[in-house]
């Protein structure tokens, strides 16, 4: 091989190598400008949520195995208009494209009407799944005007007294009221300690009436009747008092209800239990008033009431028991 190819094939080299590295200088290039570029979005996203609008986090954010955040903590967010969502900041980290479903707006009137919603319409079991945020969203407003329907919706239909969801009911109250409800030795007595929370932070609230029935009632309610006609009766008698110093009372048919409850079950510790010295006339005697009552709240204009005395007069017609052995009672709920 000459000379003159030689020279040719080393610069035909050296041309090879000088275009693989202007090829990698460029490459590089892109890259450290696509690296910037991403920097500056970041940043960009980071001063927008850090200068935008608080949230309540729906869910914790899940990305890969890590987990971020949790359920009704507040954080930065803003709306990101080109990936078509929000990004928001989750314990100093950037996320974007979170859909509505993710973060609720820590605007007063849409969280707290939001929640009344989710607590008066959705079943027990899909309100447990969101006690934090309940709790976060209650905490944050406690005085908006909405706070006394969610606090009666939770106590007296979600979960509350009905349900023994004692778990649900801490989430309307705060550390302090908390601190002295748990206190108290037995459910009864927190429920009733539940009530009273009510009372004072609503003395003359919609609901006054019938908390404050309630809050007699499991402080007055007895652990066990025991098969005594005596304990029966007495409960009986209790009711009726505070019923004829709380004519005008909302929960007076409620009040009627435990009333007529309490006689049949006289009644029928008389019948198959001890008489403890009662006549054995006089177990009639507490079943006609037990009729008279359900037969009078028959006709009720409230649905549950109404249907819940149809259905004890069914079953006391039908020879069924509430509470001596019982045998097949049936419930309005």
């Amino acid at each position: 091989m000459n000379s003159r190819c030689v020279i040719i094939i080393m610069f035909l080299i050296l041309a090879i190598c000088s275009l693989n590295n202007i090829d990698q200088a460029i490459a590089e290039d892109q890259r450290s400008t696509k690296s910037n570029a991403e920097n500056k979005a970041n940043a960009e996203d980071k001063a927008n949520v850090k200068s935008n609008l608080k949230a309540f986090l729906l869910f914790p954010v899940k990305i890969q195995e890590k987990t971020y955040g949790k359920a009704g903590q507040i954080i930065n967010y803003s709306e990101n208009k080109e990936k078509n969502g929000y990004i928001i900041e989750v314990e100093d980290k950037i996320f974007g494209g979170i859909g509505s479903y993710g973060i609720i707006p820590c605007d007063p009137d849409f969280a707290m009407s939001w929640l009344y919603l989710l607590v008066s319409k959705n079943e027990i079991f899909e309100i447990m799944q969101m006690k934090d945020l309940i709790k976060s969203i209650l905490s944050t407003f406690p005085t908006h005007p909405l706070y006394e329907e969610i606090f009666a919706s939770i106590v007296l239909e979600r979960g509350g007294y009905k349900y023994g969801r004692l778990d649900l009911l801490e989430v309307i109250a705060s550390p302090e009221e908390l601190k002295i409800a748990k206190d108290e030795k037995s459910e009864d007595k927190y429920i009733s300690a539940i009530c009273e929370i009510y009372l004072n932070k609503y003395p003359q609230g919609k609901y006054r009436d019938i908390f404050h029935w309630l809050a007699f009632y499991f402080t007055n309610k007895p652990y066990e009747i025991e098969g005594s006609p005596k304990v029966a009766i007495e409960q009986a008698g209790l009711y009726e008092n505070y019923l004829s110093e709380h004519k005008e009372s909302k929960a007076s048919d409620e009040i009627k209800l435990r009333i007529a409850e309490s006689y049949i079950i006289a009644y029928e510790c008389l019948k198959y239990g001890e008489s403890e010295g009662y006549q054995e006339n006089k177990g009639d005697e507490f079943l006609k008033k037990s009729i008279a009552l359900y037969k009078e709240l028959s006709e009720n204009n409230d649905l549950k009431i109404r249907e819940s005395a149809k259905i004890a007069l069914y079953n006391i017609s039908h020879g069924k028991r509430i509470y001596f052995n019982p045998n097949g009672w049936h419930r309005w709920q």
